[in-house]
Order: C-alpha cells, then structure tokens, then sequence
C-alpha cells in the first residue's frame, strides 16, 4: 500500500491537475495513472485518469471529468476482496478510504500481485 496519490479539490480543472501532475517529479509514475479528487471535508468525490484527463476540455472541472463513484477499498478488506476488485474494474489502481471516505493511501496492481504470490512461489521464479 502506497501513500503518494494525487487528490485535489473538486473544483480544480484538468489543465490544474496537469500542471500538478507534471510538478510530482518526486512521485512514482504508478502513483499518477488516476487522480482523485476530495471535497471540502477531504472525502473521496472522484477519480480520472491521466488519459482521461490528457484528452478532456483543459478547462472542465474535476466535478464533471471524474467518476463519481470511484472503485475503493477499505484498510480490513482481504486479498480476495480487493483482488477482485481491481480485476473486475481493470483497474491498475485502488483507492483505500477510511470510514469517513478520506483518501488514506492506494494499492498498485504491482502491491496486490506482489501480495498475492507466495514467498515460496517467488523464489521458485527467481
């Protein structure tokens, strides 16, 4: 589990989450496939991704780009239970929202895949 993300508010407009986006020099490229936004309470009101945002009206709103349901998960849920997730989404990754639906960190198809393998079967590939 990560916890680099990219989250802005609601109101900010795709050429603004461009801008930070190619400002996260520090950020892993993984971390910046999607880009969630929060509301004023910082909860979880939406996700896009870079494409997405790549190819939309410079000047619309986080609010109308972003799927407003984004695809989560919770810090308790089970392998099973995220890895179906982000496969029946296709999603590479997965928001995790406390039980106020703050944004606390996201899993990579790389975190979940590592997870799902066994110590066993990696040395077996190695």
């Amino acid at each position: 589990m990560g916890v680099e993300y990219l989250s802005v508010h609601s109101t900010s407009t795709a050429v603004d989450v461009l801008r930070v986006v190619g400002e996260a020099r520090q950020m892993q490229p993984e971390a910046l496939v999607v880009a969630y936004s929060h509301d004023e309470n910082q909860r979880l009101v939406g996700a896009v991704s870079l494409v997405a945002l790549l190819q939309s009206d410079p000047y619309a709103t986080m609010q109308v780009l972003a799927d407003s349901e984004p695809v989560h998960g919770h810090p308790d849920a089970d392998l099973t239970e995220i890895t179906l997730a982000v496969a029946g989404y296709d999603l590479l990754v997965l928001p995790v929202l406390d039980r106020d639906d703050k944004l606390i960190a996201v899993l990579t198809i790389d975190d979940i895949r590592e997870a799902a393998i066994s110590p066993e079967q990696r040395r077996m590939r190695e």
